[in-house]
């Protein structure tokens, strides 16, 4: 961010900003004089995090900070978006998988996926309930009537970068159908969850996501390869 003090009768440096580059004040900002004002840039001290690495789902471009991409894997991958790592998932990780697959330290980073919903896909089921008027949701129910969810499977783009110089490395579809992540195959077995609220947007429909296998299948060639 930057910060213009500017004479505005005379179009020079003011006296304020005159005197404090005169007496070389260091207020925590960077200086810059230049003509017909006196520019202060705050500095960025901030230390970069992984986090920082999901800019690449918006804005491609490589970041110094990365490591480059090895000529053979593992090659630790930091995914943004729809990504089932955490200890509920029935795919459990140990710390070394979790290195690779979940990296905390920047340095190690090698690539960046991004996972995006992009579409809705086939019908799948309908889901019937019954209002819950118990309060055992925690939420109230739009309405005291019975109420139905449609699944649908849902579209996903996997989009893989290089980390370090941003270059496009695969962009491939995958279909979730995935409406219960919280029970190991439930999806298989009963899709329908055993409780819903009704959606106040009248809306009542429902997309699956996919897991973790679905997504390895398309990033393990580039991560562990």
């Amino acid at each position: 961010m930057e910060y213009g003090v500017q004479d505005a009768v005379s179009g020079g440096v003011s006296l304020v900003a005159r005197k404090a580059v005169k007496a070389g004040i260091f207020l925590g900002v960077v200086g810059m004089v230049v003509a017909g004002g006196v520019y202060l840039a705050m500095p960025d001290d901030k230390p970069f995090t992984v986090y920082q690495y999901r800019q690449m789902c918006s804005k491609p471009r490589g970041f110094k900070q990365a490591a480059p991409r090895a000529a053979g894997g593992p090659r630790p991958i930091l995914v943004y978006g729809q990504w089932p790592v955490p200890d509920s998932n029935p795919t459990k990780m140990d710390a070394a998988a979790l290195k690779i697959w979940a990296p905390t330290d920047p340095s190690t980073v090698q690539l960046v996926a991004c996972v995006d919903l992009v579409g809705q896909g086939d019908f799948v089921q309908r889901c019937d309930y019954q209002p819950d008027n118990s309060g055992m949701l925690g939420q109230p129910q739009a309405n005291d009537r019975p109420f139905s969810y449609n699944l649908f499977k849902g579209r996903y783009a996997v989009t893989i970068y290089e980390a370090l110089t941003g270059k496009l490395l695969t962009k491939t579809e995958v279909t979730g159908a995935d409406f219960r992540p919280d029970v190991p195959d439930g999806s298989a077995a009963e899709p329908c969850s055993p409780h819903a609220i009704a959606d106040s947007t009248g809306e009542y429909k429902k997309v699956g996501e996919p897991t973790i296998v679905d997504l390895r299948t398309v990033m393990d060639p580039y991560v562990l390869r």
